[in-house]
């Protein structure tokens, strides 16, 4: 049976999972999951290729480099690999920019299948959806050439998963895009957007599927998107001695997104215990968050205490209540670009 979880969108809920009584075991630092992954930029390196952070690269750091860093699960050696894997993880084949048909064409799901790993985590598809969204948007992917466009999503994502089987694998479903910013206020119209969020249902529908079939855990990335706001104080989520601001971008780890997509180190870490409920791994602390933004001294790092040259400022924030967020993502002339300033150094 496929074991369903909860997972917030971009800003990541917290998870709940039913798990089988021989995968209800937690693995502890001294074993470590050999892990292998299929995805795209949700999971390729921020420390490889990608080079994410700007003058914080030195303390960006997304959810599986921390599960890493920690011990819970094992990619192989970091290293230079040729494409698609570039700078990273040995066993980590995501890619920035893949699609379920990329992801095929570039080899990820071979190359992962010719390895030896314990569990499979495949996370593929949003960008699909990304790529298409206008043509989707304004009617002009519809009818069956959509559902042809759609079927080929499963498929692909299909292929990917029956080459890594017999290992056990959890799979991702696709977030709905229309939760992107960029997205909410470029897209004005809600019942053209509403084309696309059905869409991916559509697609989702297909994995749910397909997943039940093969005994593959589902993380259900659409259910559930409130869960994560329990921890909000003032417009804030407190990580052991730090505030973070979700509503904020930028590269300054007291932010919660990068980019408006990628979420910083500390909400990544967030995002990693989400993932560790279905990987069956230890969540991890606090502490261990902090630990990947934090100097030998013990302070937050900052541009000014590495680089005196470079005028730098931790976010004030746009502070906001959790109310103004969702009315924001149901109408998009309150102008989402207000709840995610990008506060850059």
């Amino acid at each position: 049976m496929s074991r369903i979880l909860l997972f917030v969108a971009f800003l990541f809920s917290i998870v709940s999972v039913s798990v089988k009584a021989q995968d209800a075991s937690v693995d502890t630092p001294d074993a470590p999951v050999r892990l292998g992954i299929l995805s795209d930029s949700s999971t390729d390196e921020y420390q490889g290729s990608d080079n994410r952070g700007g003058a914080y690269h030195a303390v960006t750091f997304n959810w599986v480099e921390q599960l890493v860093r920690a011990g819970r699960v094992d990619l192989g050696e970091w290293g230079n690999y040729d494409e698609p894997r570039r700078t990273g993880y040995e066993r980590n084949w995501a890619r920035s920019g893949a699609t379920a048909e990329s992801l095929l064409t570039s080899g990820q799901h071979t190359g992962l299948a010719a390895q030896d790993v314990d569990l499979v985590f495949v996370s593929v598809g949003i960008n699909d959806f990304l790529n298409n969204y206008d043509r989707i948007y304004d009617g002009n992917l519809s009818g069956e050439e959509l559902d042809e466009w759609l079927n080929d999503i499963v498929v692909n994502i299909t292929t990917a998963v029956d080459t890594v089987q017999p290992v056990d694998t959890v799979l991702v479903t696709i977030p709905d895009v229309n939760n992107v910013p960029r997205i909410l206020s470029n897209h004005p119209d809600a019942e053209k957007r509403q084309r696309v969020t059905d869409a991916i249902e559509v697609v989702n529908e297909g994995l749910i599927a397909m997943a039940a079939e093969r005994d593959v855990t589902v993380i259900d990335s659409v259910a559930n998107t409130m869960d994560v706001f329990s921890r909000i104080v003032d417009g804030k989520i407190v990580v052991g001695d730090i505030s973070v601001d979700p509503f904020v971008t930028g590269d300054d780890p007291h932010n919660g997104l990068l980019d408006g997509l990628h979420p910083g180190t500390v909400m990544s870490g967030i995002l990693a215990n989400t993932y560790a409920v279905g990987l069956g791994i230890e969540p991890l602390t606090d502490e261990e968050i902090l630990a990947s933004i934090k100097t030998e001294d013990g302070t937050i790092y900052s541009v000014e205490s590495s680089r005196s040259n470079n005028n730098s400022s931790s976010s004030s924030g746009v502070i906001v209540t959790v109310d103004d967020f969702f009315t924001a993502l149901n109408d998009a002339s309150l102008g989402i670009s207000q709840l995610f300033r990008r506060n850059d150094p």
